[in-house]
C-alpha cells in the first residue's frame, strides 16, 4: 500500500508539473502583480480592475490565427538552414501586442490603453497556421533572402469582445474618447472618463480574472488526459507489484 501511495503522489507531482510548465517565470510576476494591486485608487495609482472586454474600436489581428481581438501574445521556436552546420535552433521569439478597448466592470466604463502591454495568459499550441502567416511572422528574423528561419513550436493567446480579464495599470482620467475629434472648447468641456495605461515601471498587465481557470478550456482537457495516463500508469505499476509480491 505505501507503494502505490508513493506512485500516486510522484503522479501527481508529473501532473503538476505540466500545469507549471504552462505558466513561464513572467507569467508568475505578472500574476503576483495583478493579485497585490488594490481595485480602487486615484489618479496616478497603481490598480488592478476586472471586467468584461466590451467595445474595441480598432482591433488587431492576431499573426497566427489571423482573428480579430483586442489584444494578442504569439510566439514561435526558430531553426535556421545552413551549409555547414546542419541546422541552428533554440532560439524562442515572442511578441505581444494591445489595443485600445473598453472594459466593462462593476464600478463602470473604464478605456484601457494598448501601451507597454504584457499578457499574462499562457498561449496555446497551434496545430495548423496558414504558410502566409508563418513566413509573415519570420519576416523580421530573416538573417537574408535566402535564410529565412523555420517556425516550430507555434504558439498563440488572444483576447476578444466578451472575453473576461483583470487590468493592471496607471489611473489617468481624461476627456471622453467621442470628443478627441472635436474643437479645443468642446475638449475642455468633455467630461472626464477613467483610464488605465502603463509605463516602465508598471506595465500594463493583462490577465486571467480571478476566481477563473487561467489555462482554459483546452488546456484543462489536455490536463485531464494527462491526469487519466498517470493514473492508468500507477494502476499498471501497482498490479505487477502486487503479482511480483504474490509470486515471491
Amino acid at each position: 500500500m505505501l507503494l502505490v501511495f508513493a506512485l500516486t503522489v510522484v503522479a501527481a507531482l508529473v501532473v503538476g508539473d505540466r500545469v507549471r510548465a504552462y505558466r513561464s517565470r513572467e507569467h508568475r510576476v505578472a500574476a503576483r502583480r495583478l493579485r497585490a494591486a488594490s481595485a480602487r485608487g486615484a489618479a496616478g495609482d497603481a490598480v488592478c480592475v476586472t471586467g468584461w472586454i466590451e467595445d474595441v474600436p480598432a482591433p488587431l489581428r492576431a499573426p497566427l490565427s489571423g482573428g480579430a481581438c483586442a489584444a494578442y501574445s504569439a510566439s514561435a521556436r526558430l531553426s535556421y538552414q545552413n551549409p555547414t552546420v546542419a541546422v541552428v535552433s533554440g532560439l524562442t521569439v515572442s511578441e505581444q501586442r494591445a489595443t485600445e478597448f473598453f472594459l466593462k466592470t462593476a464600478e463602470g466604463r473604464v478605456r484601457v490603453r494598448g501601451e507597454r502591454v504584457e499578457l499574462a495568459f499562457p498561449t496555446r499550441r497551434l496545430r495548423w497556421v496558414r504558410e502566409e502567416r508563418r513566413q509573415a511572422f519570420a519576416y523580421p528574423w530573416r538573417l537574408s533572402a535566402e535564410k529565412v528561419p523555420r517556425l516550430s513550436n507555434l504558439r498563440e493567446k488572444t483576447l476578444r469582445l466578451g472575453d473576461k480579464i483583470s487590468v493592471y495599470g496607471l489611473v489617468r482620467e481624461e476627456p471622453a474618447g467621442s470628443a478627441l475629434g472635436a474643437s479645443p472648447a468642446t475638449y475642455r468641456e468633455a467630461p472626464l472618463e477613467r483610464c488605465l495605461s502603463g509605463s516602465i515601471d508598471h506595465p500594463l498587465t493583462l490577465g486571467p480574472a480571478h476566481g477563473t481557470w487561467p489555462l482554459g478550456r483546452w488546456h484543462l482537457r489536455r490536463l485531464r488526459r494527462a491526469g487519466r495516463r498517470a493514473l492508468r500508469r500507477t494502476r499498471r505499476a501497482a498490479r505487477l507489484v502486487r503479482r511480483t509480491w504474490r509470486r515471491s
